[in-house]
């Protein structure tokens, strides 16, 4: 079994339908964008998941290093 990362998206106003409506077409085709690349230093995509709240949440293959913001902040390059 492998680990993953599931990525939610949040939105600010959740009781905007037309702002939730807009932003889970974004991220579906964002999703179907995801799934057509192919290189060494981006990370395969392997889905969107719903439960994670009011919009579906990307799921990708977990990193050794965690999140690039943790990666950042660990790393010399700061």
């Amino acid at each position: 079994m492998s680990k993953v990362a599931v990525t939610p998206v949040k939105v600010l106003q959740t009781n905007d339908t037309e702002l939730v409506n807009r932003t889970n077409k974004r991220i579906r085709r964002e999703a179907y964008v995801w799934t057509t690349l192919e290189h060494e230093n981006i990370l395969t995509f392997n889905g969107v998941i719903d439960g994670f709240g009011s919009l579906p949440a990307q799921v990708s293959p977990s990193m050794k290093n965690g999140s690039h913001d943790n990666y950042l902040k660990q790393s010399q390059f700061t």
